[in-house]
Protein backbone atom coordinates (compact mmCIF):
# COMPACT_ATOMS: atom_id res chain seq x y z
CA UNK A 1 0.00 0.00 0.00
CA UNK A 2 0.98 3.64 -0.50
CA UNK A 3 2.38 5.13 2.78
CA UNK A 4 0.69 8.32 1.45
CA UNK A 5 -2.70 6.92 1.31
CA UNK A 6 -4.75 5.89 4.66
CA UNK A 7 -5.96 2.59 5.12
CA UNK A 8 -9.71 2.21 3.92
CA UNK A 9 -10.36 0.96 7.16
CA UNK A 10 -9.46 3.69 9.14
CA UNK A 11 -11.88 6.20 6.94
CA UNK A 12 -14.72 7.75 8.78
CA UNK A 13 -17.77 7.11 6.89
CA UNK A 14 -20.38 9.85 5.71
CA UNK A 15 -17.25 12.16 6.30
CA UNK A 16 -15.00 11.39 2.70
CA UNK A 17 -17.83 13.08 0.64
CA UNK A 18 -15.29 16.66 0.82
CA UNK A 19 -11.93 16.87 1.03
CA UNK A 20 -11.91 18.80 4.98
CA UNK A 21 -14.80 17.92 7.41
CA UNK A 22 -14.52 19.80 10.53
CA UNK A 23 -16.69 18.23 13.34
CA UNK A 24 -17.68 20.68 16.31
CA UNK A 25 -13.67 21.47 16.50
CA UNK A 26 -12.78 23.58 19.55
CA UNK A 27 -9.37 25.43 20.77
CA UNK A 28 -8.99 26.26 24.17
CA UNK A 29 -5.67 27.51 24.87
CA UNK A 30 -3.48 26.00 27.70
CA UNK A 31 -4.37 28.52 30.49
CA UNK A 32 -7.93 27.90 29.77
CA UNK A 33 -9.45 31.58 30.15
CA UNK A 34 -9.03 32.12 26.27
CA UNK A 35 -11.55 29.70 24.13
CA UNK A 36 -10.35 30.53 20.38
CA UNK A 37 -12.82 28.45 18.62
CA UNK A 38 -16.15 27.17 19.99
CA UNK A 39 -17.82 24.08 18.37
CA UNK A 40 -16.92 24.92 14.67
CA UNK A 41 -18.40 23.08 11.56
CA UNK A 42 -17.71 23.25 8.28
CA UNK A 43 -16.97 21.04 4.93
CA UNK A 44 -14.35 22.11 2.71
CA UNK A 45 -15.10 20.85 -1.01
CA UNK A 46 -12.31 20.01 -3.26
CA UNK A 47 -11.48 23.09 -5.44
CA UNK A 48 -13.13 25.75 -3.72
CA UNK A 49 -11.95 29.28 -3.46
CA UNK A 50 -12.77 30.57 0.32
CA UNK A 51 -11.96 33.50 2.44
CA UNK A 52 -12.11 33.15 6.34
CA UNK A 53 -12.39 36.43 7.92
CA UNK A 54 -13.20 38.06 11.06
CA UNK A 55 -11.84 41.15 13.54
CA UNK A 56 -8.30 40.13 15.01
CA UNK A 57 -9.01 37.29 18.00
CA UNK A 58 -11.95 35.84 16.14
CA UNK A 59 -10.46 32.55 15.40
CA UNK A 60 -9.72 32.58 11.94
CA UNK A 61 -6.06 32.19 12.47
CA UNK A 62 -6.28 29.52 15.24
CA UNK A 63 -9.51 27.63 12.75
CA UNK A 64 -6.49 27.92 9.62
CA UNK A 65 -3.73 26.33 11.93
CA UNK A 66 -6.01 23.39 13.05
CA UNK A 67 -6.86 22.65 8.97
CA UNK A 68 -3.16 22.53 8.37
CA UNK A 69 -2.64 19.97 11.10
CA UNK A 70 -0.56 22.81 12.68
CA UNK A 71 -2.12 22.62 15.99
CA UNK A 72 -4.54 20.30 16.93
CA UNK A 73 -8.27 20.99 18.67
CA UNK A 74 -9.19 20.59 22.33
CA UNK A 75 -12.51 19.17 21.32
CA UNK A 76 -13.81 17.55 17.95
CA UNK A 77 -12.20 16.03 15.25
CA UNK A 78 -10.98 17.55 11.50
CA UNK A 79 -11.24 15.00 8.83
CA UNK A 80 -8.77 14.75 6.16
CA UNK A 81 -10.10 12.87 2.83
CA UNK A 82 -12.37 11.09 5.93
CA UNK A 83 -9.38 10.24 8.16
CA UNK A 84 -9.17 11.94 11.48
CA UNK A 85 -6.01 14.63 11.58
CA UNK A 86 -5.47 13.39 15.36
CA UNK A 87 -3.77 10.81 13.83
CA UNK A 88 -0.39 12.25 14.11
CA UNK A 89 1.47 9.87 11.10
CA UNK A 90 -1.31 11.35 8.74
CA UNK A 91 -0.53 14.82 10.07
CA UNK A 92 2.66 14.86 8.99
CA UNK A 93 1.63 13.24 5.57
CA UNK A 94 -0.44 15.90 4.73
CA UNK A 95 1.95 18.24 5.80
CA UNK A 96 4.35 17.33 3.65
CA UNK A 97 2.28 15.96 0.18
CA UNK A 98 -1.04 17.05 0.89
CA UNK A 99 -1.12 21.07 2.17
CA UNK A 100 0.45 24.19 1.34
CA UNK A 101 0.59 26.99 3.48
CA UNK A 102 1.69 30.32 3.09
CA UNK A 103 2.78 32.75 5.87
CA UNK A 104 1.89 36.44 6.80
CA UNK A 105 5.35 36.53 7.49
CA UNK A 106 6.98 34.41 4.45
CA UNK A 107 8.98 32.26 7.66
CA UNK A 108 12.12 32.67 4.80
CA UNK A 109 15.26 31.46 6.36
CA UNK A 110 17.91 34.11 5.32
CA UNK A 111 20.48 32.45 4.56
CA UNK A 112 19.20 30.55 1.97
CA UNK A 113 18.69 31.19 -1.49
CA UNK A 114 15.21 31.73 -3.35
CA UNK A 115 15.42 28.54 -4.88
CA UNK A 116 17.13 26.78 -1.49
CA UNK A 117 14.09 28.01 0.15
CA UNK A 118 11.93 26.63 -2.11
CA UNK A 119 13.61 22.83 -2.46
CA UNK A 120 12.85 23.01 1.59
CA UNK A 121 9.76 20.66 1.26
CA UNK A 122 11.10 18.47 -0.93
CA UNK A 123 13.55 16.62 1.36
CA UNK A 124 10.77 15.25 2.80
CA UNK A 125 10.67 13.20 -0.78
CA UNK A 126 13.31 11.37 -2.41
CA UNK A 127 14.06 13.95 -5.38
CA UNK A 128 17.65 13.84 -6.13
CA UNK A 129 19.05 17.25 -6.12
CA UNK A 130 19.37 18.09 -9.46
CA UNK A 131 15.35 16.91 -9.61
CA UNK A 132 14.56 19.61 -6.77
CA UNK A 133 16.35 22.46 -8.16
CA UNK A 134 14.69 21.90 -11.59
CA UNK A 135 11.66 21.73 -9.77
CA UNK A 136 12.34 25.27 -7.24
CA UNK A 137 13.26 27.14 -10.69
CA UNK A 138 9.87 25.80 -12.50
CA UNK A 139 8.45 27.03 -9.85
CA UNK A 140 10.14 30.44 -9.38
CA UNK A 141 9.57 31.04 -12.53
CA UNK A 142 5.46 30.30 -12.39
CA UNK A 143 5.58 32.49 -9.67
CA UNK A 144 7.45 35.08 -11.40
CA UNK A 145 10.30 35.32 -9.94
CA UNK A 146 12.46 32.74 -12.64
CA UNK A 147 15.16 35.81 -12.84
CA UNK A 148 15.59 35.39 -8.94
CA UNK A 149 16.63 32.07 -8.57
CA UNK A 150 19.99 32.76 -6.54
CA UNK A 151 19.10 35.99 -4.69
CA UNK A 152 18.92 35.86 -0.74
CA UNK A 153 15.78 36.91 1.24
CA UNK A 154 17.14 40.18 2.24
CA UNK A 155 17.48 41.42 -1.48
CA UNK A 156 14.21 40.51 -2.48
CA UNK A 157 11.56 42.92 -1.82
CA UNK A 158 8.51 42.34 0.31
CA UNK A 159 6.16 40.87 -2.76
CA UNK A 160 8.67 39.03 -3.71
CA UNK A 161 9.61 37.10 -0.41
CA UNK A 162 5.74 36.78 -0.55
CA UNK A 163 6.03 35.15 -3.81
CA UNK A 164 9.04 32.66 -2.99
CA UNK A 165 7.13 31.71 -0.07
CA UNK A 166 4.03 30.73 -2.12
CA UNK A 167 6.26 28.54 -4.66
CA UNK A 168 7.74 26.81 -1.54
CA UNK A 169 4.22 25.69 -1.01
CA UNK A 170 3.06 24.66 -3.69
CA UNK A 171 6.72 22.38 -4.01
CA UNK A 172 5.20 18.87 -3.07
CA UNK A 173 2.56 19.87 -5.11
CA UNK A 174 -0.64 20.04 -2.65
CA UNK A 175 -3.89 19.36 -2.78
CA UNK A 176 -4.88 22.40 -0.71
CA UNK A 177 -3.11 26.18 -0.38
CA UNK A 178 -3.47 27.72 2.97
CA UNK A 179 -2.47 31.45 3.47
CA UNK A 180 -2.70 33.73 6.63
CA UNK A 181 -3.49 37.42 6.36
CA UNK A 182 -0.85 36.88 2.44
CA UNK A 183 -0.91 40.71 2.31
CA UNK A 184 -0.54 41.60 5.35
CA UNK A 185 3.25 43.02 5.27
CA UNK A 186 2.59 44.42 1.68
CA UNK A 187 2.35 47.41 0.00
CA UNK A 188 -1.37 48.10 -1.97
CA UNK A 189 0.24 47.41 -5.44
CA UNK A 190 2.17 44.23 -4.39
CA UNK A 191 -0.98 42.81 -2.24
CA UNK A 192 -2.93 43.23 -5.31
CA UNK A 193 0.06 41.33 -7.55
CA UNK A 194 -0.05 38.17 -4.69
CA UNK A 195 -3.97 38.21 -4.98
CA UNK A 196 -3.98 37.90 -8.50
CA UNK A 197 -1.12 35.02 -8.36
CA UNK A 198 -3.50 33.32 -5.91
CA UNK A 199 -6.63 33.37 -8.02
CA UNK A 200 -4.21 32.44 -11.17
CA UNK A 201 -3.47 28.87 -9.45
CA UNK A 202 -7.10 28.46 -8.69
CA UNK A 203 -8.19 28.77 -11.81
CA UNK A 204 -5.51 26.86 -13.75
CA UNK A 205 -4.24 24.07 -11.46
CA UNK A 206 -7.69 23.57 -9.74
CA UNK A 207 -6.22 23.71 -6.42
CA UNK A 208 -8.78 24.27 -3.72
CA UNK A 209 -7.85 28.00 -2.29
CA UNK A 210 -8.67 29.03 1.60
CA UNK A 211 -7.19 32.58 2.60
CA UNK A 212 -7.38 34.11 6.05
CA UNK A 213 -8.17 38.09 6.06
CA UNK A 214 -9.57 40.89 8.10
CA UNK A 215 -9.72 42.99 4.61
CA UNK A 216 -13.82 42.61 3.22
CA UNK A 217 -12.08 43.62 -0.32
CA UNK A 218 -10.03 40.43 -0.15
CA UNK A 219 -13.05 38.66 1.16
CA UNK A 220 -15.85 39.33 -1.51
CA UNK A 221 -13.37 38.26 -4.09
CA UNK A 222 -13.75 34.75 -3.07
CA UNK A 223 -16.32 32.45 -4.23
CA UNK A 224 -17.21 31.41 -0.78
CA UNK A 225 -16.52 33.78 2.45
CA UNK A 226 -16.75 32.72 5.93
CA UNK A 227 -17.37 34.89 8.77
CA UNK A 228 -15.98 34.35 12.25
CA UNK A 229 -16.81 36.40 15.33
CA UNK A 230 -15.67 35.29 19.12
CA UNK A 231 -14.48 31.70 17.85
CA UNK A 232 -18.30 31.08 16.10
CA UNK A 233 -19.21 30.67 12.57
CA UNK A 234 -21.94 33.62 12.22
CA UNK A 235 -21.64 33.83 8.56
CA UNK A 236 -20.78 31.18 5.57
CA UNK A 237 -22.24 32.05 1.83
CA UNK A 238 -21.14 31.03 -1.30
CA UNK A 239 -21.32 33.86 -4.16
CA UNK A 240 -23.56 33.34 -7.47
Amino acid sequence: MNQAEPAEGSRVAGTNSCLIFCDKVQRVYPDGRVTALQEVSLKVHDGEHIAIMGPSGSGKSTLLNLLAGLDLPTAGEIYFEGVPMSNRGLRNQLRSQKIGFVFQSFNLLPTLTASENVQIPMFEGNLPAGARRKRAAELLELVGLGHRLNHLPTKLSGGERQRVAIARALSNEPRILLADEPTGNLDTASGEEILKLFEQLHAEKKMTLILVTHSPEIGERAKRLIRIRDGKIIEDRTRE
